[in-house]
């Protein structure tokens, strides 16, 4: 599902999102507040969320997904890379800068679509863990950093 803005930046990536193999845009929205009852709604597994809308920006969207334990993957579009760090606190899965090409964003939108949903952490047992790295960019490992006990860990 894609939420943005610009409906051209959303239709352009729809077209390439619909050219990957086992990819299905199945819903688009304008502002996040669409794109929150879109989600609701459809259920998608991930989102690629733009944080500069009008109604309701990707922030708001980002932490409503969370308050309400929604299970959708959320992959966030900026153009500032210094939001990272606090849109990973917030719980985004990814973090990708809207200038970066297509080929820096497929291999950001596999990795998050095939993570497991709600690893628990080892040391404190809370579900809600988020993806910090896969080693070496493969998927034997994945690490993992729990916002509970701020501690890592890895999965293979």
């Amino acid at each position: 599902m894609l939420i943005d803005d610009s409906e051209s930046y959303r239709r352009g990536l729809a077209r390439l999102l619909g050219q990957m193999p086992g990819v299905t845009v199945i819903g688009e929205a304008e502002n996040g507040l669409v794109g929150l009852a879109l989600i609701r709604g459809l259920k998608p597994d991930v989102v690629v969320l733009d944080l500069q809308m009008p109604v309701l920006n990707g922030v708001a969207v980002l932490r409503a997904i969370r308050e309400q334990r929604l299970q959708t993957k959320v992959v966030v579009m900026t153009s500032d890379p210094y939001m990272e760090t606090e849109l990973r606190g917030l719980g985004a899965d990814a973090v990708v800068l809207k200038i970066e090409s297509a080929d820096k964003l497929l291999p950001v939108l596999k990795r998050v679509a095939t993570a497991p949903t709600n690893v628990p952490c080892i040391f404190c047992g809370e579900p809600q863990t988020q993806e910090i790295a896969a080693a070496n960019g493969t998927d034997l490992e994945r690490w993992y950093e729990c916002p509970h006990c701020s501690r890592r860990f890895a999965v293979k």
